[in-house]
């Protein structure tokens, strides 16, 4: 990518406008959780579970409390340690500890057609604190409760370690606001865990109880799991009065504490009976008409509303509300909401019983005994069952808000008595859930949807959505590596499309949609897919840069899972794609598919597994238990039958590996609960069923997703409670959870060669650990030394993975340790950003790095990272500059004695004063800024050398070097920015002195390697030093001509006039060089190596001439005489306005 693409393509990141997505269609949607809720059935010995969703079950076939049950054995140890309490994974440091990849931020999420938007991931409940603003609770779908104490700011995790963090609603007390109710198991999908083919209740979404906090989400006790363990939750309320006092909508009835711990349903007293039609009580609303708190409006599913004026009593009773209302029958799911303003006005938010909108209805009656519809405009579309909130502005009764599938905003004309409606969520995205107001400004108003929190302060004319950053709550389906770093994974989410992790806690948003199964080419990095749902598999050839994705379904057969499996051959191009059949193409599917599916004989259900062993050996396994080979052979490829008892059968087998040097050695893992073994080892004899073993010791009866087999003996499973390990070949299996949310591991991944697992969650973003270490630091400071680097010493050079025109990096680019990625420059004339501005997510998208002015004042940002699982302390920062230099001189003598105030020496020179981070948190990095002005008489191009200590995470003494090259390439708090932004022009020379540094310790003998520049508008020529020029005549694609008494007129005028040096500089430049030459490297090399021989303590030097009006990246390497690279000087060059 040429500077200017890059430079454009900056811009352009930040302005990407949203292809309007289709709507789903509800069977679709129900088709989406039925793949998580088929996932989690129970054993031959199961009821018929989607007709049991809505009553109690046995102990032993609760999904939920088998789920507890396992929790509680897995935590056992540490709970004997600290005793009683849920304690989920904490940080340990005698053990490795997974430490958080994000994403914080995703910047250019999807909207239905508005601007590109930040996300973080699904939002189910609001609880806007009563009278403080600033504090706002909120539920989400997997990642538990969150808080923040500014407005959306700062955002904190207030319960990695309960129970479930599948949120379904959340309340505060009005009296109390330090009392919260959480209630577990997400409402939104109760009715497709019932009505989806293949469905269950499902522990992952449904809940465990109510989680209750007294004192503002620091600590939680859990209290109801008897009466909600595989329930869901719409809404809590509590009593304005008595913060005790509350009553719960819940797929298990309407249910209600007077003490704040101990729940019952309430049932009788005119209340329906739970039914498959009539399942849950979707909303509750304690009238603050009547102080005494026992006027309560309850609606249920498929029924209508019931109001009593006795809820308080010990056998309260109902009433049916019918004056105005639609009959129950013909509804679904009902959303209430009283006028704070006038509460006499109620609302009802009514869908159909298909599921879509029905109406809004409203009474004015204190009784609540007439209703009349407000409207029913088509403008409004709802998910009726998974998108359905209604709320009302807090000074007005005529105001009132809709959550749907996107947000709408209705308002009565009081004179005609009249409503219009407007859809206010088009600029955010869709699927809204919920929704909050602040408590005193009527005009500013929250959302929480599929995408994440979001607020307007003008009643959603305009909305931020900046309080998104921070919030990690991205739900994966899938993932996958790359072939050859660790620096990219490309995954994809729930409604969030497929994203990639970049290095960086910011993840880039690559395509729309749902993102399912992702794969990355095993031969070309380049090649990626991303798929929406269904049979939509989309592949892009630039590495997954937004936009260029092309679908590749043309030929596709057969119908698979929502998300159907797919994978990539080791070694070659060949894609797998599962329906109920295999597809095999050569070419990724770029081509199309190649006929018919390869068939499996017997199939029951759909393929929810499947894998390359080798390029010519598919393993397969399928949502009812049966598992295939497929052997290619002679260009047609034959599928076997190994599935056979003592294997289960009728269960979901979520993922299928081969066991690493033996191709005929299966493992399967299933989900569900119920099973005795979840894990198997299948032996594949030349023909015929396998042999099957349990491979399962001490691993719990809960859902197993995912497997990653790293050796014959050490393998990794992904469950619904965390990971476990098992280094003998799965005869025995240990928790290696340490430090992870109680949330699910829907994939886990290990590249080939590399020692990083990666586990991705389904609630709580990615998640990484060291599998060669039996501990880890809980502090981890680092800088990178390229964008490729993962910041873990020694750094090596690499080629990147993707384009990043903030950083003048292009896809392919060769990426070198001395372009520190945490090192940007912003240089007059005009800022790019103001300090203020600058925060890790700026820097990583919008601040464009340039070469500092000299004579002028420029702003210098340095970004410091944290991979430790706990905060770093007093973390030191300084910067020191020297001139452009392929190899650079040595560090002054006092560096490290005198650190960190060393003031530099005659090639070094301190950047301003020390910078000091007093506490710098895990994944969230810190961007410090210096003002810094080079002297005018200072070399055109720097280099910035970065370098970070702290007492949390110190320097080892033995790593305090002094040689440049050895610091940067062997400490990860150490980096160089050696890369410069040249701006051409047409006629005139632009000079660039580089020198060739030796170390003070002895002569050296170098290589200079100068590439050739591909890009016939960029002229390149160099001078070289006097002796230089007699030792490069023979040097094979250099090509010298007389340097002019003309061309060296018009040097002096640039050197002195245009770039104000002083003359001395000038006669040091004449005294050094041969100007009567000058030198150019031809096109028909790559590079040149001029011999270099440079004194103890020297430099050699190169003077570069630049012109033209075109773009080039012109990178300089140092090397020895054996090719070893000891520095180098990357250089940009472009025609620019700046």
């Amino acid at each position: 990518m040429s500077p200017a693409a890059r430079k454009a393509a900056a811009k352009k990141t930040t302005t990407r406008k949203s292809v309007r997505r289709p709507k789903k269609d509800t069977a679709k949607l129900v088709g989406r959780f039925s793949l998580d809720f088929a996932a989690v059935q129970a054993d031959g010995r199961r009821v018929d579970l989607a007709a049991a969703a809505v009553t109690d079950l046995p102990e032993e076939d609760n999904p939920a409390l088998l789920r507890l049950e396992a929790l509680r054995a897995r935590d056992a140890g540490v709970r004997d340690a600290v005793g009683a309490g849920p304690v989920g994974m904490p940080v340990d440091a005698a053990l490795p500890n997974w430490t958080p990849l994000g994403p914080l931020a995703v910047p250019n999420g999807q909207t239905y057609g508005g601007a590109r938007v930040l996300i973080s991931g699904r939002v189910t409940a609001i609880a806007p604190h009563p009278v403080n603003g600033d504090r706002i609770y909120i539920g989400t779908s997997r990642g538990g409760v969150w808080r923040t104490d500014d407005g959306g700011q700062i955002w904190t995790a207030l319960g990695d370690d309960q129970p479930s963090l599948a949120i379904g609603a959340l309340a505060i007390g009005v009296s109390d606001p330090n009392v919260l109710y959480a209630g577990t198991g997400e409402g939104n999908v109760q009715l497709y865990s019932t009505t989806a083919a293949l469905s269950s209740a499902p522990g992952i979404y449904l809940g465990v109880g109510v989680l209750r906090s007294s004192d503002g989400g620091t600590t939680w006790t859990n209290n109801g799991t008897a009466l909600f363990a595989n329930h869901s939750f719409y809404r809590i309320a509590v009593d304005r009065a008595d913060a005790n006092h509350a009553f719960a909508a819940t797929s298990r009835g309407l249910c209600r504490t007077v003490d704040g711990v101990t729940w019952t349903a309430l049932s009788g007293g005119g209340l329906p009976v739970l039914s498959p039609q009539v399942i849950a009580c979707t909303d509750v609303l304690i009238d603050a008409g009547d102080a005494t708190g026992n006027t309560v409006y309850a609606a249920f599913f498929g029924s209508g509303i019931y109001r009593s004026t006795n809820a308080l009593a010990a056998n309260p009773t109902f009433a049916l509300l019918t004056g105005g209302l639609p009959s129950g029958s013909s509804t679904s799911r009902i959303s209430l909401k009283q006028s704070a303003s006038s509460p006499a006005h109620k609302y009802a938010l009514i869908a159909n019983n298909t599921d879509t909108f029905l109406g809004l209805y409203r009474t004015n009656s204190a009784a609540g005994t007439t209703w009349q519809l407000c409207t029913d405009d088509a403008t409004i579309q709802l998910y009726g069952a998974f998108t359905s909130d209604v709320n009302v502005d807090p000074t007005t009764p005529d105001v009132v808000y809709v959550s749907g599938v996107e947000l709408y905003k209705c308002v009565r004309d009081a004179v005609a008595d009249t409503w219009g409606v407007s859809n206010i969520g088009a600029d955010i995205h869709p699927d809204s859930h919920t929704f909050g107001c602040h408590p005193t400004l009527n005009q500013r108003i929250y959302s929480g949807n599929d995408g994440g929190f979001f607020v307007s302060s003008d009643g959603g004319a305009t909305w931020d959505d900046t309080p998104n950053e921070g919030l990690c709550l991205m739900q994966y389906e899938a993932i996958d590596n790359h072939p050859v770093s660790d620096a990219i994974v490309q995954c994809g989410t729930q409604d969030n499309g497929t994203q990639q992790y970049r290095n960086s806690p910011v993840h880039y948003h690559s395509a729309d949609g749902d993102g399912g199964y992702c794969v990355i080419s095993k031969v070309n990095g380049n090649n990626v897919t991303h798929s929406y749902y269904s049979n939509s598999p989309e592949l892009s050839a630039a590495a997954g840069e937004f936009g260029t994705y092309v679908p590749i379904n043309s030929g596709l057969d057969g119908r698979g899972l929502f998300y159907p499996p797919a994978a990539i051959s080791p070694t070659s191009e060949r894609l797998a794609w599962a329906t109920n059949v295999i597809n095999v193409d050569d070419a990724m599917g770029a081509g199309g598919w190649p006929g018919p599916g390869v068939a499996l004989p017997g199939i029951a259900g759909r393929v929810s597994a499947v894998s390359f062993a080798n390029d010519a050996l598919i393993y397969c396994a399928t949502t009812s238990g049966q598992v295939y080979r497929l052997d290619l052979s002679g260009g047609t490829w034959t599928a076997r039958v190994l599935h056979a008892a003592p294997l289960p059968t009728g269960q979901w087998i979520w993922d299928i590996q081969s066991l690493p040097g033996n191709d005929n050695t299966v493992v399967v893992a299933f989900s569900g609960f119920g099973l005795s073994q979840h894990v198997w080892r299948g032996t594949v004899p030349a023909t015929g069923t396998a042999t099957w073993t349990a491979v399962s010791g001490g691993l719990p009866d809960v859902p197993m997703y995912a497997l990653c087999l790293a050796t014959a003996s050490e393998w990794f499973v992904g469950t619904d409670i965390g990971v476990f390990r098992t280094t003998n070949g799965g005869s025995s299996w240990l928790n290696y959870s340490q430090g992870l949310p109680n949330t699910a591991i829907y994939d886990l991944r290990r590249r080939a060669g590399s020692n990083l697992l990666r586990a991705a969650t389904h609630g709580r973003g990615l998640w990484e650990i060291r599998t060669d270490m039996a501990s880890q630091p809980l502090v981890d400071l680092f800088v990178r030394d390229h964008v490729m680097d993962p910041g873990r010493a020694p750094s090596a050079n690499a080629t990147a993975a993707w384009s990043d025109p903030t950083r003048q990096v292009g896809l392919n680019d060769p990426c070198f340790w001395w372009e520190c990625a945490d090192v940007k420059t912003d240089a007059p004339p005009s800022w790019q950003l103001q300090p203020a501005e600058v925060n890790y997510l700026s820097f990583e998208t919008k601040l464009v790095h340039e070469s500092p002015e000299a004579g002028n004042q420029n702003r210098v940002y340095v970004q410091v990272h944290n991979r430790g699982p706990v905060a770093a302390s007093d973390v030191t920062v300084k910067i020191m500059t020297a001139g452009a230099s392929a190899g650079l001189p040595d560090l002054p003598a006092d560096f490290w004695t005198a650190w960190p105030n060393s003031p530099g020496d005659t090639n070094w020179t301190a950047v301003g004063s020390p910078q000091t981070i007093s506490s710098l948190e895990p994944l969230r990095p810190t961007v410090l800024e210096w003002t810094w002005t080079p002297p005018v008489d200072a070399d055109t191009h720097t280099c910035l050398l970065v370098v970070l200590d702290s007492p949390s995470d110190p320097i080892p003494p033995a790593a305090k070097v002094f040689e440049v090259a050895q610091l940067v390439t062997g400490e990860k708090r150490a980096g160089l920015k050696n890369l410069h932004v040249v701006n051409l022009l047409p006629t005139v020379f632009v000079p660039i002195p580089i020198s060739f540094a030796a170390t003070t310790q002895r002569r050296l003998r170098y290589l200079a390697r100068i590439p050739s520049v591909e890009d016939p508008a960029v002229r390149l020529t160099m001078l070289f030093s006097k002796t230089l020029s007699k030792r490069v005549q023979d040097v094979r694609g250099l090509s010298s001509a007389s340097f002019s008494a003309a061309d060296l007129k018009r040097l002096r005028r640039r050197w002195l006039e245009d770039e104000m040096r002083p003359e001395e500089s000038w006669e040091e430049l004449v005294r050094t060089f041969d100007t009567t030459r000058r030198y150019r490297v031809g096109r028909t090399v790559e590079h040149v190596d001029l011999p270099l021989s440079v004194k103890a303590g020297g430099r050699e030097q190169i003077l570069l001439l630049a012109m033209g009006s075109g773009e080039a990246r012109f990178v300089v390497q140092q090397l020895t005489t054996k090719g070893e690279l000891v520095g180098g000087s990357t250089f940009i060059f472009r025609s620019s306005d700046r």
